[in-house]
């Protein structure tokens, strides 16, 4: 997870992660005025100036499909809402039932919910463009296979979505 939130750090969100977690313009959202700046901040941001290289080592960029699979079912079921955030979230989806994609109305999505590869949001990470001038480099294991494909036991070395092998 590491290496998506150092993707973040030198990404332009534009307007793309609102576009896959809602159906409708910030606008439109019922919420007090703190909770619409919040979700301002969350959802459309520059990257960072002070980064100028990144190091992905071993990064799901596209997903990992063990997340769907029972153990990541599991793990992610053990987590919990983020405490006395829990009301002020189930609030906000209650009354934007008609604004929000429904996968996000039964509680915020954990970090192994945003590791399957059909997850909108990790979809609309890889579509976000990066900061002209960084520099990226990949650390890949191949010392195994995933599920047949060459890579570290988790992540496959093959990028579905870019259709290649790197």
């Amino acid at each position: 997870m590491g290496g998506l939130i150092a993707r973040l750090q030198v990404s332009y969100s534009l307007d793309t992660l609102w576009r896959h977690a809602a159906r409708k313009p910030l606008e439109a959202v019922v919420a007090t005025p703190e909770m619409r700046q919040r979700l301002c901040r969350d959802f459309f941001f520059d990257p960072s100036p002070l980064v100028s290289r990144v190091v992905f080592i071993g990064t799901p960029h596209r997903g990992a499909t063990m997340a769907r699979r029972l153990i990541g079912r599991f793990a992610s079921s053990l987590a919990r809402p983020f405490g006395a955030e829990e009301p002020v979230y189930r609030q906000l989806m209650d009354q934007n039932r008609e604004v929000f994609y429904p996968y996000l109305w039964r509680s915020p999505p954990t970090s192994i919910d945003l590791l399957e590869p059909e997850n909108p949001l990790l979809m609309a990470l890889a579509q976000m463009p990066l900061r002209q001038g960084v520099r990226l480099h990949s650390i890949i294991g191949t010392g195994g296979t995933t599920f047949g494909e060459p890579g570290d036991g988790v992540v496959p070395v093959f990028e579905r979505a870019a259709g290649r092998r790197v």
